[in-house]
């Protein structure tokens, strides 16, 4: 207790530099985990979605953007093609499922996925869809909310929405006929939370009903497919290119998912480097504090030897203070990392929310958290045990 007494009085003499030190080696603490966060994040959220789809299949488009769109809705949906590829593609024995997705439509700012009622089967091998109110698509005009959708709106089963032709509708675009709510999507975070999912067929008929409306009736802006036996991939991407009646980009998502978590690591493990020197900088901000202390000290050391303190009480002393300013950066740092982990899932738009929320903190992150302080310890303490040691030797 007496100890710590000293320690705490050492620590106010000099609080200035203490502060400097704890704030330095806490933000420092703070950004790393931060981005070892996100690191991790982008790797468990790209492996997710790999299974979502074997093949993509659209208009064509730059194959990375395809790939985003069609599993993380980045961006703006790709050019419509028409149903009658689907159907043919559907037909073809090495599909085992082929689920069409056609972007024409919104309610409110909320854009309108048609789908068939494959979608809730196999759109996620992974996390198969489940839902938390009512059940899929019971009536041609059912329509199915996420969980994101569904707590925004406040809608619930049994409401009617209406629906319109583009994204920025006018008045006149409104369809005059209304869907009903007929289920609630169990949250996934994942883009899932974000939709608002009809039948297409439905969508069809109502299109052509109102054939002044700026939607195309048979089109579709996407078809993800799931095959029998995965080394039917590159024949398969053949194939459809081949016997598509007009221009189509046919993308393996895996392979450009791939390419966009080697450049994603690449820029985090850059600015992990620039955080890590840091970090560093942050660290010898506190040696030099307690060198400069334990400089300033040395008359206060000779007195409590005067005054029977032992050799290791004094090394303890010497040994505390740097220790309590690395341990309480750690913890600080570590509330700095959550609250930046929480802020970053209430503050970024839905589509981004996925990559952040619903991800605890890994026993990787906290590994690197003990390294730091290990690390911290030995660069701190050494310096400190051998300064002390030559000033408590008998002279």
């Amino acid at each position: 207790m007496v100890i710590l007494q000293l320690v705490h009085k050492s620590l106010e003499r000099r609080k200035t530099k203490a502060l400097v030190a704890l704030m330095a080696l806490s933000c420092s603490v703070s950004l790393v985990l931060l981005l070892v966060h996100i690191k991790n994040n982008l790797s468990h959220t790209i492996n997710r979605v790999t299974n979502q789809a074997d093949l993509i299949v659209s208009a064509p488009a730059q194959p990375a953007y395809l790939a985003l769109y069609g599993l993380f809705r980045i961006g703006n949906p790709p050019p419509a093609i028409n149903v009658s590829l689907f159907e043919t593609i559907k037909a073809h024995s090495e599909v085992m499922s082929a689920i069409p997705l056609s972007m024409q439509e919104s309610h409110r700012g909320i854009t309108i996925t048609g789908t068939t009622s494959e979608f809730f089967q196999y759109f996620d091998n992974n996390q198969p869809l489940t839902f938390a109110e009512g059940e899929g698509f019971s009536q041609p005009r059912s329509i199915v909310l996420g969980a994101t959708v569904a707590e925004r709106t406040g809608y619930g089963i049994g409401e009617r929405m209406t629906l319109a032709a583009g994204f920025e509708p006018a008045l006149s675009d409104e369809y005059p006929q209304s869907f009903t709510i007929t289920g609630i999507l169990t949250p996934v975070n994942t883009i899932i939370d974000n939709s608002a999912l009809v039948p297409i067929k439905t969508l069809q008929s109502i299109r052509s009903e109102n054939t002044s409306k700026k939607a195309d009736d048979n089109a579709i802006n996407l078809i993800l497919l799931k095959l029998h036996n995965r080394q039917a991939l590159l024949p398969m991407q053949n194939q459809i290119k081949e016997f598509s009646q007009q221009p189509v980009e046919v993308i393996i998502p895996n392979q450009e998912l791939t390419f966009i978590r080697h450049t994603g690591n690449q820029l985090v493990n850059l600015m992990l480097g620039i955080v890590a020197i840091t970090l560093l900088m942050a660290l010898i901000t506190v040696f030099f504090s307690v060198s400069g202390s334990l400089a300033e000290r040395r008359y206060e050391i000779d007195t409590l030897r005067m005054l029977g303190a032992r050799s290791h009480q004094v090394i303890v002393i010497g040994l505390l203070e740097p220790l309590l300013i690395i341990f309480t950066a750690s913890l600080l740092g570590f509330g700095l990392f959550w609250a930046g982990v929480k802020g970053l899932e209430y503050s970024l738009p839905d589509i981004w929310k996925g990559w952040i929320a619903g991800h605890p903190v890994s026993i990787e992150e906290v590994g690197v958290l003990l390294l730091l302080i290990l690390a911290g310890t030995v660069l701190a303490t050494v310096p400190a045990w051998r300064t002390y040691g030559q000033c408590t030797r008998v002279k």
